[in-house]
């Protein structure tokens, strides 16, 4: 394998081997993990819970959605996110004062918020009072 090319990817080793790629070291990430891994980050630096998986979804938390995206190369994507704000049941105005307040906490953050619209939203058997804000950024491989 020394013959192999090895790429740099934030850090990570990738390899190329028989023309596919492999992830060492930091597991299975890549520039869409990042972008998650990111936007988190962002959410965390605010008094909000952010989950990424939707069996810890629940009142008070905001959910993040997996990214689409279109590519402008095998390098760089433009990445939107869905982050959905999810509040108390049963959607009253204390629920929905919580929602806007931190939607206001996420638009004044680094992340760039396109657009915002309420919703509820199914978890489990239950539905939340919620708020889906998209979000773009753009992801790159170094």
């Amino acid at each position: 394998m020394p013959d192999s090319p090895v790429l740099q990817e934030n850090g990570s080793n990738l390899l190329l081997q028989d023309g596919e790629l492999l992830l060492l070291e930091r597991g299975i990430e890549g520039i869409f993990r990042y972008s998650i891994n990111d936007v988190v980050a962002v959410l965390e630096a605010l008094p909000v819970t952010a989950v990424t998986d939707p069996r810890n979804a629940r009142p008070g938390t905001v959910f993040v959605e997996l990214p689409t995206f279109t590519v402008f190369t095998q390098h760089i994507a433009d990445v939107t996110m869905t982050l959905r704000v999810l509040g108390a049941p049963p959607g009253n105005t204390d629920a929905a004062n919580w929602i806007l307040q931190i939607v206001d906490l996420i638009m004044d953050s680094d992340l760039a918020v396109i657009d915002g619209r309420p919703t509820m939203a199914s978890i489990g058997q239950q539905d939340l009072p919620a708020y889906d804000l998209t979000i773009r950024l753009a992801s790159r491989r170094i």
